[in-house]
This record gives structure tokens, sequence and C-alpha cells, in this order.
């Protein structure tokens, strides 16, 4: 039996943390981002989104201290 309603197309957004923040920065002058919202306008109505994968790597002390306490604020 066919359905009468179309199937929405599934979506999962994989994103760069690090890649983002300094995006944020240079473009927003600002780092806050509520991904929901943000996922959300990717996906668009016509689509499903399933889920959203944020991935980033823990920076570590290198002589500036300053880097993983902004880190540790974005995260």
């Amino acid at each position: 039996m066919f359905s009468i309603f179309k199937r929405k197309k599934k979506v999962m957004i994989f994103i760069d943390g690090s890649n983002l923040y300094h995006v944020l920065l240079k473009n927003c002058g600002r780092s806050d981002l509520m991904f929901s919202s943000f996922g959300k306008k990717l996906t668009g109505k016509d689509r499903e989104l399933k889920k959203i994968f944020y991935y980033n790597v823990k920076q570590e002390l290198q002589g500036k201290i300053k880097i993983p306490e902004e880190q540790k604020k974005f995260l």
C-alpha cells in the first residue's frame, strides 16, 4: 500500500568545534551559539533533523594559559 504522505529526508549534522569557534569569533565577534536552533536552520523545513554531532580536541597548555580557559567557556 502506498502512503499519501511524503517522507522527509533525514539529516545528521557533524560540527568541527574548533573551526566553528574561530569562524564565529572572526565573523560575529562572539562564540555563543544555540546548537539546536542552528541545526534546525541548516536542516530546513522539508527535512528531519535526527542528530547533531559536535567534536573537538581538548587544548593542552602550551605556554598560553588563556587558550584552555577560553575553550572551557565555549564548551
